[in-house]
């Protein structure tokens, strides 16, 4: 499924898309950057993973922060998906990470 892309933040790509199948909740959910400076969303909201894209479901507004690298991102309740940016090019596909 291709959608518009809603925000991107530093190496992680957040598309609004339905969530389907099974989601736990979460508080504070790091989506990406775990060990050094992770994107975290504030708050509860029920989540699963796919390899390394997340899918989320807020039932209310929260953000989106970079630990301090980025301003934060406002995310209206709704469905999302969060995806690690890729590169492509020489018939290589890396993951940019910031």
């Amino acid at each position: 499924m291709s959608t518009e892309i809603f925000a991107r933040q530093g190496d992680v790509v957040i598309r609004q898309e339905p969530a389907t199948g099974e989601l736990a909740l979460e508080a504070d959910l790091v989506v990406a950057g775990a060990s050094s400076h992770p994107h975290t969303i504030a708050g509860p909201c029920m989540h699963r993973r796919e390899g390394r894209t997340t899918i989320v479901r807020l039932a209310a507004p929260s953000t989106i922060a970079h630990a301090g690298r980025h301003q934060p991102i406002p995310l209206p309740a709704g469905d999302y998906r969060l995806s690690p940016l890729r590169e492509r090019g020489d018939n290589n596909d890396r993951a940019v990470e910031d």
